[in-house]
């Protein structure tokens, strides 16, 4: 049900790009041609890091990692070379400031303008300065950082992908054809020429970034082959190899800062006073100014930055226990308002006191509860919270039986008898209470023992050297989950590698197209050939018990989603006990109907109720069947739910779904994405209605064909749909016979005999359109059934609404929730945060222009199919984005 064609070649890589810039985009206009700006950036570090930055720094850290200033519409200009505007990357942007050397190098060749576009306008100057973005080229430029790391090791096999785009870039300036490549020497000239046959006029117009790329390639006169190429590929980014392991269990926030995040207000550079005026204060032209902020990360769903999973699962499961039987329990005190007399606008005036003091219960106990107990969940080794939120704990798990111990016993006995749930509620919740107190209490004293018995060897940081070995007592730790994101992206950025390759490789040869002409020809082919069946039942949870989902597509299941599906687990087995109960009450209560007519004196009447009122055995029948199909149903639901997320997720990362170029996206899915927080109330409560449909509706159906007063009925009612049934299956077999003879496709091949045969098949329809009602009810009601349980799947069609309102929101609000989640961990943008972590600690000492220029040129090269999104005219005006 939730399977799909998913294309896997180098176009569906770019969709994924193209994902990935729309997840990161925060204006309320998205930008369709793929870039992100610095403000976009910093409230990325903020929302997952906690980290706040001056909003004036936005533009000189987007700049410090390689941003450029956006593409804006020339209205008279009909050249391309009017789309844009200059790239500003290594030369100087005030307009006091130095002019910058264009002159063209000794012994550069004439690029003519028209045939090399590089979306650069040269005329004018800017009257005012616009933000600047990172595009698809430079974000993917930052992705292949560790790619290209990995090259620069002469035993690496990926210094064979450095060797076939030096090729194809040297190829296309002509500079191949004579004494191969041991031949070509490094010059400024050489890197002009190579700038400008990839389109960076800009670039190659600044001479001090010529000459700074000349420089970190190993200087004028060396030969350019794969070492030296290695080498100014990565010259400025050694940093990173040094301080992140990209297979080490541990998050890359930990691996460049030395703590967790749940540490970073501690063991961080703070600020006291109000954030805006102290970085102020402390601004430094030359390093980026930034504070830590609390994130609460124990309660942080979207980001999963607690401790464990498990504990997390626990945390809820004792929250929703709690919530349900402390409200049965003390339920009186929820009575409402007394009234002198029955009046309608009284019990209005009940239901709403009601259902606010239910709310509001329900608000403070999570608050009060929740939230203490959620700290034991901490990532924080130093931390002594877990102990006092045991305490908590203990507190809370006996209110239960304070319950019965306040009240006598015949209260406690009338409790339990009125509401069969409460004995398990308040029993699963004493099991958890006790998992909890373990696991909280384990979690210091463990972190303490490793601490004193650890020796810090080497000056290594006692927080990376204990990982392995800490007690984490019933489950798995979040660290371990998130070190797959670093495999995942590892595997995505080769994959994307290795599917640009095959597209410079000639088909059915080993020879590699070096032009790219030739290149830019097979991706128009080849790019979208590659396709694969996914995401079905089966697939999905193979790839999860094998981990391949993980490691090889970085999806993370979301703490609510997994939240979801052990709150429907319990609702399930919850409502199975309900439907036990309330089916022995309907036993009982008819019972004793049948034993009062025995004892009625009028005949006649008796005689009627007796075969009015159903036997004991019809009952019993009719509700084991309901009781089977609704237990069916919800294990169906609960096994799909995890396996059509994935299928949603892998849709929108390839292009299957739109969302850069989604009209809609924005007002679907953007605006209001908080409203995540319905999800597991949905998930409850949408399983609870299905579960009770399919009992009454499977319940029906067997009860109205032995119940003694529909038998007849029925029986005559089946005999009709049966002899519906024949006939029009001796219909299609004719229709097929007629097909075969006078029709193809959508043509006919005898229109005399079509014409006939078609209105004679009109005539024969209208007496079959009984057939047609019954079937569509009966579809339509079960199907109705069935996706009222789906809040992950959208079951009414987007046109189906009045005016503007659409009847099926859940699916979105569910939608909201993978979107919230996937701008904070995709793999790609755990990459791109870890290269923005590096930035900001390091600063000049990790990526400069040179080193920016140079994997730019070799994006260029490798995916040129990129580039239109670097020459794509802005769909949107920047007075339209005003507005």
């Amino acid at each position: 049900m939730s399977s799909f064609i998913m294309p896997t070649g180098a176009s569906a890589d770019i969709k994924e790009l193209e994902y990935i810039a729309a997840l990161q985009q925060t204006q309320k206009v998205i930008r369709t041609d793929g870039t992100v700006s610095g403000a976009d950036i910093l409230l990325f570090l903020k929302s997952k890091y906690g980290i706040v930055m001056l909003d004036s720094d936005a533009d000189r850290f987007s700049r410090a990692v390689g941003g450029f200033l956006p593409a804006k519409v020339e209205e008279e200009s009909a050249k391309p070379s009017g789309w844009l505007k200059k790239l500003k990357f290594g030369g100087k942007k005030n307009k006091d400031d130095a002019v910058v050397d264009t002159e063209k190098p000794t012994g550069a060749e004439e690029v003519k303008e028209e045939d090399n576009y590089d979306g650069a306008d040269n005329a004018g100057n800017e009257e005012e300065e616009d933000p600047l973005y990172l595009d698809i080229v430079q974000m993917l430029s930052l992705l292949m950082i560790p790619q290209l790391l990995l090259a620069d090791d002469e035993n690496s096999a990926d210094q064979d992908v450095v060797q076939r785009v030096l090729s194809s870039m040297l190829t296309s300036i002509g500079d191949t054809e004579s004494g191969g490549l041991e031949e070509v020497e490094l010059s400024e000239a050489l890197v002009w020429n190579l700038l400008m046959s990839r389109g960076e006029k800009i670039l190659a117009e600044d001479k001090e970034l010529v000459k700074a790329m000349v420089e970190s390639a190993g200087g004028a006169g060396c030969k350019l082959n794969k070492e030296s190429f290695a080498k100014a590929l990565t010259s400025d980014v050694m940093d990173f190899k040094k301080h992140i392991d990209m297979t080490s269990p541990t998050d890359v926030f930990q691996d460049i800062w030395g703590f967790h995040l749940a540490q970073s207000v501690s063991k961080g550079p703070t600020c006291d006073s109000k954030i805006e005026d102290a970085l102020k204060e402390k601004n430094d032209d030359n390093q980026f100014q930034y504070s830590f902020v609390k994130t609460a990360t124990s309660l942080d769903s979207a980001l999963g930055s607690f401790r464990s999973f498990t504990y997390q699962l626990y945390l809820w499961v004792f929250n929703l226990t709690f919530l349900l039987y402390v409200n049965i329990g003390y339920g009186e005190t929820l009575s409402g308002i007394n009234c002198w007399h029955s009046h309608f606008m009284c019990d209005i005036a009940n239901n709403i006191w009601f259902w606010f003091t239910l709310g509001l219960v329900f608000w403070v106990t999570a608050a009060l509860v929740f939230i203490p107990v959620s700290l034991g969940n901490m990532n924080d080794p130093d931390s002594w919270l877990p102990l006092i939120s045991s305490l908590c704990l203990l507190g809370y798990s006996l209110t239960g039986y304070i319950n019965f111990m306040v009240h006598p016993t015949e209260r406690a006995q009338e409790i339990v008898d009125s509401f069969v749930l409460y004995g398990p509620l308040m029993t699963l919740n004493l099991v958890i209470s006790v998992i909890l107190f373990v696991d909280m209490v384990s979690y210091p004293i463990g972190e303490f023992w490793n601490k004193r018995d650890d020796a810090k060897e080497d000056g290594e940081s006692y927080y990376l050297s204990s990982f392995e070995s800490r007690p984490y007592t019933f489950g798995v730790p979040t660290f371990k989950l998130k070190s797959d994101k670093k495999l995942a992206a590892i595997f995505k950025t080769s994959r994307l590698i290795n599917n640009a390759l095959q597209l410079h490789k000639k088909p059915d040869t080993d020879k590699y197209a070096l032009k790219e002409s030739e290149v830019m020809r097979e991706y128009v082919l080849r790019g979208s050939a590659h396709e694969e069946n996914t995401a079905s039942l089966v697939w999905t949870w193979k790839n999860i018990w094998s981990r391949s989902l993980f490691w090889h597509e970085g999806i993370w299941f979301h703490s609510r989603l997994l939240v979801g599906q052990v709150t429907m687990i319990i609702t399930t087995c919850l409502i199975f006990a309900l439907m036990i109960h309330v089916t022995s009450n309907m036993v009982d209560t008819v019972e004793e109907w049948r034993a009062d007519i025995v004892d009625d004196s009028m005949s006649s009447a008796s005689e009627f109720a007796s075969k009015a009122i159903p036997k004991k055995g019809d009952v019993i029948l009719s509700s084991i069947v309901g009781i089977s199909v609704s237990m069916v149903v919800a294990i169906t639901l609960i096994s799909l739910q995890i396996p059509s997320t994935v299928s949603t997720i892998l849709k929108y990362r390839t292009g299957v779904m739109p969302t850069l170029h989604d009209p809609f996206f924005t007002a679907k899915y953007r605006n209001n994405a908080d409203l995540m927080f319905y999800n597991v109330a949905n998930q409850l409560y949408a399983l609870l209605g299905s579960m009770l449909l399919f009992w009454f509706l499977g319940g029906l159906a067997v009860f109205i064909y032995i119940w003694e007063l529909t038998r007849d009925g029925m029986k005559a009612l089946t005999a009709l749909c049966i002899g519906l049934v024949v006939t029009i299956l001796m219909k299609m077999v004719v229709v097929g016979e007629f097909r075969k003879r006078y029709n193809q496709a959508f043509h006919r091949t005898n229109p005399a005999a079509a014409n006939v045969v078609a209105l004679l098949m009109e005539s024969w329809q209208l007496g079959l359109g009984a057939g047609v009602a019954l079937s569509r009810f009966a579809i339509f009601l079960l199907a109705a059934a069935f996706w009222l349980g789906r809040i992950d799947e959208v079951f009414l069609a987007e046109n189906v609404r009045i005016g503007t309102y659409a009847f099926d929101l859940l699916p979105f609000h569910f939608r909201k929730e993978i979107f919230v989640y996937e701008a904070h961990t995709h793999p790609y943008i755990e990459r791109l945060g870890s290269m923005y972590l590096m930035k900001l600690k390091y600063g000049d000492t990790f990526i400069n222009d040179a080193g920016s220029a140079w994997r730019r040129l070799f994006v260029n090269v490798l995916v040129p199919w990129t580039a239109k999104m670097r020459m794509k005219r802005r769909s949107i005006s920047e007075g339209d984005e005003e507005d």
